[in-house]
């Protein structure tokens, strides 16, 4: 309904606006591992990458919000979400932490998808 005309066919204006999305380079929105930052992340993949490479994306390196992390022995450290008892799958992860990070990164897509970024040009 919002993109078709009263014939079933895509109005101009949804067809133009479909092609300048399309223009816009992808996002990847990295996320760190463990301990590390956005900033620590991404000298790593643009170690990773040439420039030309490198320069085909939009990239985002959030940092994790840092947190007592159980595997730290409660330290705090910027993680994406805790974690009890180990790293194997049969540990339960902390839903609240796993919450607040999921509701970060979908803010980060969102912000992305609001300058007019194509939902599906965006990578986690």
């Amino acid at each position: 309904a919002c993109c078709f005309s009263s014939r079933g066919r895509r109005s101009p204006w949804r067809r133009r606006r479909l092609s300048e999305r399309r223009k816009m380079k992808p996002v990847v929105v990295f996320l760190h591992g463990s301990g590390d930052s956005g900033f620590g992340a991404k000298q790593y993949v643009q170690s990773l990458l040439e420039p030309q490479e490198y320069g085909l994306f939009t990239w985002e390196f959030p940092t994790a919000t840092k947190v007592p992390y159980s595997l730290n022995g409660g330290a705090t450290s910027s993680v994406w979400y805790d974690r009890v008892g180990g790293l194997d799958p049969s540990f339960p992860e902390q839903t609240a932490t796993v919450d607040a990070s999921a509701a970060r990164v979908v803010d980060v897509v969102s912000g992305h998808v609001a300058t007019g970024v194509d939902p599906g040009r965006v990578a986690v």
